[in-house]
């Protein structure tokens, strides 16, 4: 097996999501279309439709090379009300891929979720994509219950059997431990869409 070095010299970004350039739009959509072109278009249109608050990119030598998109938002579960933070779409240019981009991406989004005051973070990712190992390593833990959220017509749904939940502590443990403790589903409402 090859082992590749990591990257250096990357420039990361965190851009307020009402800043973004049109040219970092489009290399962001780059980014998306390489690493997420399996996700039917109909799909991204109804479910994938939560509103970022940020996004962070990543640059070698002038060329992205990766991003991930922050979320935030307030839920109530188990009776409490939750700010909820998550990163989603993690993308790293394909040539680059295990050294270390989406790493650094996500952990900048992690400060992110710090510095915006959410509770907890949620992703979603494929059980069999093999996934779930890299966020495990940033400290996200299977949610072991289900999801559901609304989708763009406002239809509240369960995601894919495939979809598996992610949660990590950001900046308050006990609120990460209720939503992993409890038997509820986690419920990503009323904003629509989930990441």
């Amino acid at each position: 097996m090859e082992r590749r070095s990591r990257l250096t010299n990357l420039e990361v970004f965190v851009v307020r999501a009402a800043h973004l350039t049109e040219e970092q739009r489009g290399h962001v959509r780059e980014l998306q279309s390489q690493c997420f072109a399996e996700v039917p278009y109909d799909q991204l249109m109804e479910d994938f439709v939560a509103q970022s608050v940020a996004k962070v990119l990543a640059y070698h030598e002038g060329q992205p090379v990766g991003c991930v998109s922050v979320f935030r938002r307030s839920i109530e579960h188990a009776g409490r009300s939750i700010v909820l933070g998550g990163c989603g779409g993690t993308c790293t240019r394909a040539d680059l891929r295990g050294r270390g981009v989406g790493t650094t991406v996500c952990l900048a989004a992690m400060d992110v979720l710090r510095q915006e005051g959410c509770d907890a973070a949620f992703l979603a990712v494929g059980e069999t994509s093999g996934t779930a190992a890299f966020y495990e390593r940033l400290g996200f833990v299977l949610l072991g219950k289900p999801f559901t959220f609304v989708n763009a017509r406002g239809v509240t749904k369960t995601p894919s059997s495939d979809d598996v939940g992610m949660l990590a502590p950001v900046c308050a443990r006990e609120v990460f431990e209720l939503v992993m403790a409890g038997g509820e589903p986690l419920h990503l409402g009323p904003e629509k869409g989930y990441w």
